[in-house]
């Protein structure tokens, strides 16, 4: 058991380590803190009643203990804490630093509300409030003078009147200015309500002269509202010309239809009549916020007002409203007897696709199939496809698939110019039966034949073919439920879609980051997949991929594929089996949701009982996802495993180089070998391509792939792989080194060139690093002198020789640019091979010996001259 020691924390520090008193090391010493000696003699010493300035001695004259027991406050303890048994762990503290940190943190904050108070207090136009600070310099002196002479003065801390007391005081003295006076009516104006006026006309000017400015439109609508609201019956004093205006002004504004309805109230509160347009204009507003029945009250209105020579432009537009208003409230009996009045007075056809929508949402198909063939006959040939294809968008949201696939189909012919459509169907079974007239003679002739009979696909549009296209066409409309609902049409006809159509549906939604939509979208994809499984059951031999099931088995256990849906099961309907496409869906989707274990499941039922071979996607996300985990030896494992199996492409070698900087920086690889080796297998992948998938290569070849590139081998200082990688890179790509391959290369050079020794002693501690960041930097500059007078030297020779102009070398960007600083970089790292070889090596045989493993032609570099 520890006990007090005896002995003092003085001969602990001198004898506490000597063998002969091992026991002493770990007891307690009875030493009291400095706080507790403090709060002692404070018990002791009491104040003397006497005080100090009476007396007749300095304060000097005192010890500390007298100093403590006169009770006075200008003495100064420090208090240490020591951790070990040398003075250098002696460090002095401040007990009470937190609470003082934390009191002087509070008053700023109290200080602050303060200077904010004061700013408040102060009102709107006060020359430190937010709104004058807004303003520039020039003109917050020359508003803050007019307030002055308009009487209207910040006010100071004592003063928080608001503008409703001010008035009202204004009104008290002038109503005791003179009572003497004889009655009489005065108008009286509150200076403040001047000074919110004189704001509008200012913005109104401002309108006036930006017109179409959005931002001053915006500006004047704020002064308008704040005027209406301070200011009682301000819409009495506004004239027409501005009314006028303010309509235009914000008329211009699409997404502010709130405003044209409040500022039609306003002037219909004012008794100003609104024009023919502004009222058409209204309307819209009303309509487009929601306010269909205060729309319709209002479109009645204004057709019983009689507006005489207006274009047909704008009749054609008022119909049209009245059309969409009735539709929207599923009124389209309405909306039929106005569209049909519209066209008798010389309106376009094509607001009848209003009155169709209507009919169909309304659950009437033969009166909404009438108006189409009336429509259609009333355009002919001249209707345009999108015109059909709002039509079968409108039919196709009301669930009337039929009848949207019979406008798609007609949409087709149209622009086939070939092929029968409904109208020609409907004159074949009825004749020449007049479609201009009476809609329900129309509607009665349908029903004689039935619509379904009108609505047949022909023979040569019912094949798969025909429907993918019409999937595609919806799902580049982002309107992916109208396309499943297609993928139904296709099931009720007996036409089974193929995997495409339905890997795109997929894929929309899985994109659409719903929960509703993930969950149909993996629905969908497993219920293929189970197809695909059900499929490969039936076949005798499952071998399709056993070459790439051992690559994979090195990375995924043996045991998942007993852990998946094996066994036959039963489809609600006959889905087409899934493919690579699929496949490819999930694994990104489960790499965006980090699922990783979704990966080793994906690529056990890929492989095992789908038996289907894995695509250059797949294996690209399965490298990201080992890179991530930095497993290394697994990303080698399956780079190398796959890379004669599979094709690889450009994201495929990213991911690789990605995999050597990163081991590059963590484990400090020195052996360049294996980044020959894989430059190697990249110039010899990039020269088995075709010439269109070389094109595609170089325009997706990017600035940090080349980075990457030229950083493994300035990492490893290989400055012949250096040159051979910039000349194939060149050679494939027409890629040449930027800025930050520049910088890699110099660092690479200063880090094998040799520092000058010096014949001094080395310094120690700070001094020795800064004599090495000296010579660093001394180094480093030297290495930009010689690039600089490579450059130069580059450049005169190709101004002297006519292949470039002074202008094409300036701007970097340009191509003969590239070219040159490709050609500087290797002359400067040609001559630096020549500066650090040693006397058995041969700089040219060298170059050339990496090149070709490297699979780079260097022929043309003369290791003595530069470039040739």
């Amino acid at each position: 058991m520890q006990g007090v020691c005896r002995f003092s924390r003085r001969w602990h520090q001198q004898f506490c380590h000597s063998p002969s008193f091992a026991p002493h090391r770990q007891c307690i010493q009875g030493l009291l803190p400095v706080r507790e000696y403090r709060s002692a003699t404070r018990r002791v010493r009491r104040p003397s009643t006497t005080p100090l300035a009476s007396q007749s001695l300095s304060p000097n004259q005192f010890a500390p203990s007298e100093l403590l027991g006169h009770g006075r406050d200008d003495l100064v303890v420090r208090e240490f804490e020591q951790h070990g048994s040398d003075k250098s762990s002696r460090v002095q503290i401040e007990p009470d630093k937190e609470l003082k940190d934390e009191t002087a943190e509070v008053w700023r904050e109290l200080q602050d509300v303060d200077r904010q108070l004061s700013v408040l207090r102060q009102g709107p136009f006060g020359p430190q409030s937010e709104f004058m600070q807004q303003l520039p310099a020039d003109q917050r002196e020359e508003i803050l003078k007019a307030l002055a002479d308009e009487g209207i003065n910040p006010q100071d801390e004592q003063d928080t009147l608001d503008l409703a007391e001010i008035d009202r005081l204004m009104e008290e003295d002038e109503e005791d200015t003179d009572v003497s006076q004889e009655l009489a009516i005065t108008l009286h104006t509150p200076r403040a309500h001047q000074a919110l006026v004189s704001h509008f006309n200012k913005a109104l000017s401002q309108a006036q002269a930006g017109h179409g400015d959005v931002l001053k439109s915006l500006a004047l609508w704020k002064w308008y509202l704040r005027c209406q609201q301070k200011i009682p019956a301000f819409s009495k004093i506004i004239s027409e010309q501005v009314w006028n205006f303010l309509w235009e002004s914000q008329s211009s504004l699409k997404v502010r239809q709130s405003h044209l309805v409040m500022l039609a109230r306003d002037m219909q509160a004012a008794g100003k009549a609104l024009q023919a347009e502004q009222h058409l204009d209204y309307i819209q507003a009303l309509h487009a916020g929601g306010e269909s029945a205060a729309a319709v009250a209002a479109w009645e209105d204004l057709k019983s007002k009689a507006f005489s020579n207006r274009p047909t432009e704008w009749y054609s537009n008022f119909y049209s409203t009245g059309i969409q208003i009735y539709s929207s409230v599923d009124r389209p009996s309405e909306a039929q007897t106005i569209a049909f009045n519209a066209l008798h007075k010389g309106a376009h056809p094509k607001i009848l696709m209003h009155v169709i929508a209507s009919w169909a949402r309304a659950k009437y198909p033969a009166k909404a199939w009438s108006v189409y063939l009336k429509m259609r006959t009333l355009l002919g040939a001249e209707m345009p496809p999108e015109l059909y294809e709002k039509v079968s968008d409108a039919l196709l949201d009301s669930n009337h698939s039929e009848m949207a696939l019979a406008v798609f189909k007609d949409m087709v012919a149209r622009v086939r110019e070939s092929g029968e459509n409904t109208l020609e169907s409907y004159h074949k079974a009825l004749g020449n039966t007049d479609l201009t007239g009476e809609p329900e003679e129309v509607e009665q002739a349908i029903h004689q034949v039935s619509l379904t009979m009108l609505l047949a696909l022909p023979k040569q549009y019912q094949n798969k073919y025909f429907f993918a296209s019409w999937i595609k066409k919806l799902l580049g409309q982002q309107r992916i439920e109208a396309a499943s609902m297609v993928v139904d049409l296709m099931y009720e006809r007996g036409i089974k879609p193929d995997p495409t159509h339905l890997n795109g549906i997929i894929g929309a939604w899985l994109r659409d980051q719903t929960p509703e939509s993930r969950e149909k979208a993996e629905k969908l994809a497993w219920e293929m997949i189970q197809a695909r499984i059900n499929q490969v059951a039936d076949r005798t031999h499952n071998t399709a991929a056993k070459s790439f099931d051992s690559v994979f088995r090195k990375i995924v256990p043996q045991n998942e594929a007993n852990n998946i849906h094996l066994e036959r099961i039963h489809l609600e309907r006959p889905v087409p089996p899934a493919n690579t496409e699929t496949f490819s869906l999930l694994f990104d989707h489960a790499e965006q949701r980090h699922r990783w274990s979704d990966f080793e499941r994906l690529t056990s039922i890929m492989l095992g009982p789908a038996a289907l071979k894995p695509n250059n996607f797949i294996v690209n996300k399965w490298l990201a996802a080992e890179l991530r985990y930095r497993s290394y030896s697994r990303f080698w494992a399956l780079f190398y495993g796959l890379e004669h199996q599979i094709t690889p492409n450009l994201e495929t070698y990213a991911l690789a180089w990605q995999a050597v900087a990163s081991q590059q920086g963590i484990y400090s690889a020195k052996s360049p070998t294996s980044f020959r080796q894989l430059f190697a297998s990249m110039m010899a992948w990039e020269a088995r391509l075709r010439s269109r998938q070389r094109r595609a290569a170089k325009e997706e070849f990017e600035d940090g792939f080349y980075t990457e590139v030229i950083r493994s081998f300035c990492y490893g200082l290989d400055l012949p792989g250096t040159i051979c990688a910039m000349q194939g890179m060149y050679a494939a790509f027409k890629a040449t080194p930027n800025d930050t391959v520049v910088q890699l290369i110099t660092g690479q050079v200063a880090r094998m060139l040799h520092r000058p020794d010096s014949k001094r002693p080395a310094p120690g501690g700070r001094r020795r690093a800064n004599a090495r960041l000296a010579a660093d930097q001394t180094v480093l500059r030297d290495i930009a002198d010689i690039v600089e007078t490579l450059e130069a030297k580059h450049k005169i020779d190709l101004v002297e020789s006519g292949h470039a102009e002074p202008a094409d070398l300036e701007d970097p960007e340009t191509t003969t640019a590239k070219k040159m600083r490709l050609a500087v970089m290797t002359e400067f790292v040609a001559l630096m091979m020549q500066r650090t070889k040693k006397e058995v090596d041969n700089p040219a045989k060298n170059l050339r010996d990496v090149a070709k493993v490297m699979g780079v032609d260097v022929g043309h570099i003369d290791m003595e001259t530069g470039l040739v």
